[in-house]
């Protein structure tokens, strides 16, 4: 949105993120594969993970290359996943080429479609030849901030994961990592056991230095650790005879994380113009013009990170800003009037306010309303700068002063209960309160208990609202946030 034209969220909305763990034995051999989810734990804001899907919502977007970090990542899982057996009194185990590339190329899958997911035979059929058994692992989490330390962390917190680490049958593993265009990394190991001479024609991988033997990390508060939903088929400590082929076990499917789809529309009535895939549950959803462009687009918050992108498009964040602490309540605004959004951190009554993304050290304070009330923001009387407002109860007290020095006026609209919306959605430069109810809005077109309201429908009753000015006219439209769910079977 440019000045004078404002829309805001309320209160910015999450998605809670999940933990999954999916355990499928497969016969042929005896093969496990486990899935453990890396999500960590939010607290009011939303924390972690990106899109990885394009904006059409199809398979095949091309990896990041960040070749030298997914090296170091995958020869520090392997160094400490050898440190781990050694220090339980295990066997370490051969790393092959062989094996790495099968864990690397399923990496570099995942990476591709956007989704954590096994091999249809969790990659017995992709080691080389003459294994009696094999099992495969997987994980994510966010690029730069997750390497092995965090991974391996994950495997080891969850019984199933950590008893595959430390069977003592296993002989030969390989490890990949592949980060996807929108950050999320994807970590794949595969295990496999050998008789004597090992895999035929294949060589050893290069050694890397191994780090001290480290004990079983206690999971911590804010990173819980999967929780399998079955103990894996016991490995023979001697070499087994092969298994006589046989179907599969059926398997529950397998919530992973939904992929937020944006259903944005340039009209305050009508069909969605913009349709892409941008974050997953977890993260923390605002809408501004970031840019100055008078144009709205998406930025996203995990922890204390602000993800801000310049385009109404799945893909990277241009930019990257911290602010503030995981736990604080952050509201976006052009609060000092020169066509830009920037973000105000809330405490209390008193909000610190960042005018400048490039020096977010550098704030004004402002203070308005009583811990509880839930913060608006807009431009309540047309002068091109956001100022702050409160809900209280059914109630709307707002003020024209940056400092929040006066209330300049109050209302009343809807129920408590109401998720109350601010935006100029006439396009006269002044914004006014919508009310949300499910998929139906009631607009108001004036600050006043006496306001004329415009009622319109827009989505569906479990969509989050998410609207703002995406054509860049002056007037803001409504715009939804559906969770598509991907399972895993």
């Amino acid at each position: 949105m440019f000045a004078p034209h404002r829309g805001r969220h309320a209160k910015p909305r999450s998605f809670a993120p999940r933990v999954v763990t999916a355990i499928v034995t497969v016969a042929a051999a005896t093969t496990v594969a486990t899935t453990a989810q890396a999500a960590d734990a939010a607290p009011s804001a939303g924390t972690r993970a990106l899109s990885t899907l394009d904006q059409a919502g199809t398979a095949g977007s091309p990896i990041r290359m960040d070749a030298a970090w997914q090296n170091q990542v995958a020869n520090a899982i392997a160094a400490q996943t050898n440190a781990y057996r050694a220090a339980n009194g295990l066997p370490q185990l051969v790393r092959t080429g062989a094996i790495d590339s099968v864990a690397q190329s399923w990496s570099n899958h995942q990476a591709s479609v956007g989704a954590m997911v096994h091999r249809s035979d969790y990659g017995a059929s992709a080691v080389p030849a003459g294994s009696s058994s094999t099992s495969e692992i997987l994980s994510w989490g966010l690029y730069p901030d997750h390497g092995a330390d965090y991974f391996m962390s994950q495997w080891r917190n969850s019984a199933v994961h950590n008893r595959i680490l430390l069977t003592g049958s296993y002989t030969h593993f390989g490890v990949g990592v592949a980060v996807s265009p929108d950050g999320r990394v994807f970590a794949t190991q595969n295990f496999a056991t050998y008789g004597s001479g090992g895999p035929a024609g294949t060589t050893p991988a290069e050694p890397e230095p191994e780090p001290e033997p480290e004990a079983p990390a206690e999971t911590e508060a804010t990173e819980p650790a999967p929780q399998a939903e079955a103990e894996p088929q016991a490995q023979p400590e001697v070499e087994p005879a092969p298994e006589v082929e046989q179907e599969p076990e059926p398997a529950e499917p397998v919530r992973l994380p939904g992929t937020p789809r944006f259903l944005l529309s340039d009209e305050l009535e009508g069909d969605a113009t913009h349709n892409f895939l941008y974050g997953v549950e977890g993260d923390q959803v605002f809408v501004g013009d970031w840019d100055g462009d008078e144009t709205d687009s998406i930025a996203i918050r995990r922890g204390s990170t602000l993800h801000i992108s310049d385009t109404l498009a799945t893909g990277p964040a241009e930019r990257q800003v911290e602010l503030g602490s995981a736990g604080d309540e952050v509201i976006q605004g052009d609060f000092d009037g020169d066509g830009t959004d920037t973000f105000a951190v809330r405490d209390g009554n008193v909000l610190r306010i960042v005018n400048n993304l490039d020096n977010p050290e550098e704030v004004e304070l402002a203070a308005f309303g009583a811990e509880g009330d839930t913060l608006l923001v807009g431009d309540w009387d047309g002068d091109g700068t956001d100022t702050f407002g409160v809900r209280r109860g059914n109630e709307v007290i707002y003020t024209n002063s940056t400092d929040g020095s006066t209330v300049d006026g109050s209302f009343s609209i809807g129920r408590a209960d109401d998720l109350v919306l601010v935006g100029d959605w006439d396009g006269d430069g002044t914004d006014t309160v919508a009310v949300q109810r499910g998929a139906e809005y009631l607009i108001a077109d004036e600050n006043s208990s006496d306001a004329e309201i415009t009622e319109t429908r827009y989505g569906q009753d479990t969509d989050i609202a998410a609207f703002g000015d995406f054509d860049g006219d002056g007037s803001d439209s409504l715009g939804v946030i559906r969770i598509e769910q991907t399972r895993e079977g």
